[in-house]
């Protein structure tokens, strides 16, 4: 009977070493998983290695990007090279308009003939400003014949000559290009009455404008200053 409980108790305590044992087992299994787990995290993915026609090939991409987004970013050019073929006035502001510089041709071609600059137009190539107005645009275009034609010219305005005489006198002279363009500029601005008989050097070419001022110049006040002092 002793030896029966001592078997007993002999094969109970090795069912519980099993039991130990396997639970370690059981521990030592689950910790070595998570450690390869963990290491398998951190550990750093392989290079790729790349042959040198896929580095050029890779370059050239970088490169049409770097270009790509360069042109993006470039500022609008602040001038527009425009070649003047003709000097035709009205076939000048059509080419002017279709280049987008002047807005209408036609009142672009008046304002050319009210600045007395028709027969001062040129050929040849303009760097144009795109925010140029139109005044300063027939200025550029006008420049360059303005300075062929520099002269000295010398006139006798008679005594009680009205808008028109004067006008004519003028246009005989070279000085003008419209007689009816500038009588209306001399009776808009009320001119007649301070444009004093008697003689002036005019420096032509001259535009509409800078020869009324001129003319003006000694308002009503004043006696017209001899030939030769203008």
């Amino acid at each position: 009977m002793n030896f029966f409980h001592r078997l007993t108790a002999s094969f109970i305590k090795i069912v519980q070493a099993i039991v130990v044992l396997a639970i370690l087992l059981a521990l030592i299994f689950v910790v070595k998983w998570r450690m390869n787990h963990l290491f398998a995290m951190v550990e750093p993915k392989p290079v790729k290695e790349t042959t040198i026609s896929e580095e050029i090939v890779r370059s050239k991409e970088q490169l049409e990007e770097i270009t790509t987004a360069a042109k993006e970013t470039q500022e609008e050019p602040q001038t527009k090279l425009f070649n003047v073929t003709s000097t035709d006035p009205l076939t000048l502001s059509q080419e002017l308009q279709e280049a987008g510089l002047v807005e209408n041709a036609q009142i672009f071609t008046e304002k050319i003939y009210t600045a007395g600059a028709d027969l001062f137009l040129t050929q040849g190539a303009f760097n144009i400003p795109h925010d140029i107005t139109d005044q300063e645009l027939i200025d550029l275009l006008s420049e360059p014949g303005l300075r062929a034609a520099t002269r000295t010219i010398t006139i006798e305005i008679p005594e009680l000559s009205d808008a028109s005489e004067i006008s004519e006198l003028l246009y005989r002279e070279g000085l003008i290009q419209d007689v009816a363009t500038f009588v209306a500029k001399l009776e808009e601005a009320g001119a007649v009455p301070k444009i004093r008989p008697g003689g002036y050097q005019i420096q032509a070419p001259i535009t509409n404008q800078d020869l009324l001022n001129t003319l003006t110049q000694y308002g009503t006040t004043a006696d017209a200053p001899p030939e030769g002092e203008q």
